[in-house]
């Protein structure tokens, strides 16, 4: 009997609400949980370079949040990046760590003795305890988005031993694999078992634009990708334009890519009624929305820019608008909130929201004016799925498969083109037609996959891939 194997090392090591790449993470592995019973949920082991399969009792907490791993102490499976750890002996490695990371070392100490304590009240002196460590930095450690409490365990206690694989067994790669994995040492685990491994690529954005990640995070995906292109049993993608690229570079590169499917991703269903009420000092109906985490391709200051334009000619004042970001903060983007909120002329009219769960996203959903998505290239792009399921009007982007996703049920821009962004953004903010006429016909006819229908289309694709064997890299 075939097993399927799914690794959960990135989304046990997530804080926060998730999105992107963790978000559907999470959707994929709640569909494996509910309608595929053979299937093994693991965290791979930097020590050992194997997955070792989560205890069946923790799997449920994994997959809700209310369980998490830290692994910062460990290696960095899939790191290019020579880190000041590495050049310290691997016997000496603890007690630099006590040295270099005290506090947090302690809190997770204490943490353990937290779990193992044999009665309430003696779990909540070691609370206390903890809780007088716990710092801004080390509260996410322990603490979900929402304030309540996720067990930390120690590795150990959270894995069982490593399983080998059986020739009808598929491994099925759906995270951030170039972080958290060692793919050389799946694909060999794969080759001595005569088993598949089946990889879902989001998009090879690093490979393409370098300039917006650091030099080993593109020497990590690289690598990763290399083998994973070449070596996999079947690739998936999640839109025509991301397979395309990604055979492109495979063919600038001289790799012949493995068989590939095209599997869309999904959207949560729109809800009746949003639980929320809407954060001050937002108004419903009088605030634009983009859902995205800060980071360069995604193209906030393009916004900002128009936004500024609105603003000195009086546009915004007289709508009574403002400009929300959702999202976590990500790289090469400095202090980009504070500079927001420390820029005069934009005078708290832009709002970054960090740290917003489903609820409050539906909230903002539900009484935004408009949504907005200028990013300069995705291999997929939730968000502007997610707002037309939703019923709104959309100023999206031409980057990557964008025009492809959202088809005419939005208005689609050059990412590059502020003058452009602000044009429209003036004529939505101040009378014209077209935000109602397409957020009518989004309500009435856009139709989006849903997640059960995107899981059931991935685990297809992936249980259904043939043998392609062991193959060397050149």
């Amino acid at each position: 009997m075939s097993r399927l194997f799914i690794d959960l090392a990135s989304l046990i090591q997530w804080y926060g609400p998730p999105v992107g790449i963790a978000r559907c993470q999470e959707r994929f592995a709640l569909y494996a949980r509910r309608h595929l019973p053979g299937t093994v949920f693991t965290v791979f082991d930097p020590r050992t370079n194997r997955p070792r399969p989560i205890r069946p009792e923790f799997v449920d907490g994994v997959l809700a949040g209310r369980i998490k791993l830290y692994l910062g102490f460990l290696p960095v499976p899939g790191s290019a990046r020579i880190h000041t750890i590495d050049r310290v002996p691997a016997r000496l490695r603890p007690h630099y760590w006590w040295v270099m990371r005290f506090r947090r070392k302690l809190v997770l100490a204490i943490e353990r003795r937290r779990l193992a304590a044999a009665t309430p009240d003696a779990r909540a002196r070691w609370s206390a305890m903890q809780e007088a460590l716990l710092t801004p930095k080390l509260r996410p450690m322990v603490e979900a988005s929402d304030g309540s409490r996720v067990d930390v365990p120690d590795i150990d206690d959270l894995l069982l031993p490593p399983v080998e694989l059986g020739p009808d067994d598929v491994t099925l790669a759906i995270q951030s694999d170039w972080t958290h994995t060692d793919v050389a040492a799946m694909l060999a685990q794969r080759d001595r078992a005569g088993s598949r491994y089946v990889a879902l690529c989001h998009d090879v954005i690093p490979l393409m634009f370098p300039q917006w990640y650091s030099a080993s995070d593109v020497r990590s995906v690289r690598r990763h990708f290399e083998q994973a292109f070449a070596r996999a049993d079947r690739i998936l993608f999640t839109s025509q334009r991301a397979a395309g690229d990604a055979l492109s570079w495979c063919a600038e590169n001289g790799i012949r890519c493995a068989d590939h499917r095209c599997v869309p991703l999904g959207a949560d269903p729109f809800p009746a009624t949003a639980p929320s009420g809407l954060p001050k000092p937002l108004e419903a109906g009088r605030f634009a929305l983009y859902v995205s985490t800060v980071e360069p391709r995604k193209n906030h200051a393009t916004l900002v820019d128009a936004w500024r334009g609105l603003v000195r000619d009086g546009t915004v004042a007289r709508a009574g608008f403002r400009l929300v970001f959702v999202g976590r903060k990500g790289w090469m983007m400095g202090d980009f909130s504070a500079r927001l909120a420390a820029d005069p002329e934009l005078a708290g009219t832009v709002v970054h929201l960090q740290g917003i769960g489903d609820d409050a996203l539906a909230a903002l959903y539900r009484d935004a004016a408009f949504c907005l998505y200028p990013s300069i290239y995705e291999g997929y792009g939730l968000p502007p799925i997610e707002a037309l399921a939703r019923g709104k009007a959309l100023i999206a982007s031409t980057g990557g498969p964008i025009p492809e996703l959202v088809g005419d049920f939005a208005v689609c821009l050059d990412p590059h083109d502020t003058a452009a962004w602000e044009s429209r953004l003036r004529a939505w903010m101040t009378g014209s037609d077209e935000p109602a006429r397409l957020a009518a016909r989004a309500l009435r006819d856009y139709r989006a996959v849903t997640w059960e229908e995107s899981a059931r289309a991935l685990f297809e694709a992936a249980l259904s891939a043939g043998h392609k064997g062991a193959t060397p890299v050149a």
